[in-house]
């Protein structure tokens, strides 16, 4: 089955070569070549697979579908490779030398940057091997349907009860739905529960900034303490989140290493103003705003205890010498 995902990169109209922060997709890194030179007015597009792999083991097989997007996220150009070899021995680029052209682009970016949106679709690997992929349709291995958003979700009770007591208690309980085959899900989206899904499934999806805030929320809901610990694993590595999200978020789903690594980041009044001051402050949990109280206090204390008064020695003019000093041997 294929595997596909994308990303979007932004870049700008200057001249020469500018390359996007790598996506893994299907187990191998991913990064976008712009390239542009004063010759002939275009701009060049290319996918650069697995560039950093030395060994010549690997190929793949992938097609790339490059989109530049207007400012209103309304498609302006799309081109595709088509199936295309990438491999080591410097078939890692594939795309367009004559893209679209700089006045076209021009017309459309007035402040010189545009957003170009990649779909790496990988079809065969050598080398390197495919990560499972489930589609949630009728197989072999799925005895029941999720109903979510009118859709249904063919999964395997026993594998989400593995990871759920929830499920468990759903599929396996003195419940009404452990005698169906189609059991509805609601109040969650379609493609936020498939997302989820694949978190939990062989897959093992990764976390993202744009996914994690569902995922907690779901993992928290379906009580999938997997999922859970993934996106804290995910927050305490990213940067991506402010230091008060971190701790609003670490409070609502009671992630206590998360919030642990916060407080210990606050060294002085200036980070606890920074926290005060910002638009999530108000949100803050009781059992946070008290654990960040506390420490303040213990910061307050070790300062007390760092600056005990000692008294200062005297100078020379402050000593007084007696007039017939006694000395004795």
């Amino acid at each position: 089955m294929p595997f596909s995902d994308s990303f979007s990169a932004t870049f700008s109209l200057e001249l020469g070569d500018e390359v996007s922060e790598a996506k893994e997709v299907a187990r191998m890194p991913w990064r976008v070549l712009k390239r542009l030179n004063a010759v002939d007015g275009f701009v060049e597009l290319y996918a650069n697979g697995n560039a950093d792999n030395e060994s010549r083991m690997w190929s793949c097989d992938a097609a790339v579908d490059f989109r530049i997007l207007c400012p209103k996220n309304k498609v302006l150009v799309s081109k595709n490779t088509g199936l295309s070899y990438f491999k080591a021995n410097g078939s890692h680029l594939w795309g367009f030398k004559r893209f679209i052209s700089v006045d076209a682009l021009k017309e459309h970016f007035s402040d010189g940057r545009f957003r170009v949106e990649t779909t790496i679709t990988v079809q065969r690997m050598s080398g390197l091997r495919l990560p499972p992929v489930f589609a949630f349709d009728q197989s072999a291995h799925s005895d029941c349907a999720l109903v979510v958003d009118g859709e249904k979700l063919w999964i395997n009770r026993s594998y989400l009860a593995l990871y759920s007591p929830y499920f468990e208690s759903l599929f396996f309980g003195d419940f009404a739905e452990a005698k169906t085959d189609s059991i509805e899900i609601r109040d969650v989206s379609r493609d936020e529960f498939v997302e989820f899904l694949q978190v939990i499934y062989p897959s093992h999806n990764e976390v993202t900034e744009e996914n994690v805030e569902s995922l907690l929320r779901l993992g928290d809901r379906f009580e999938v303490a997997f999922v859970t610990e993934c996106c804290e694993d995910f927050l305490l590595a990213t940067e991506r989140f402010s230091f008060a999200e971190k701790l609003l978020i670490s409070g609502q789903y009671r992630l206590c290493r998360l919030e642990n690594l916060c407080l210990k980041e606050i060294n002085s009044l200036a980070d606890l103003r920074r926290v005060s001051e910002s638009p999530e402050a108000t949100l803050l949990a009781d059992f946070t705003k008290v654990s960040l109280y506390e420490r303040i206090v213990r910061l307050a204390k070790d300062v007390e205890d760092a600056t005990v008064a000692v008294a200062p020695r005297p100078t020379a003019a402050q000593y007084k010498v007696p007039n017939s000093p006694s000395f004795v041997f």
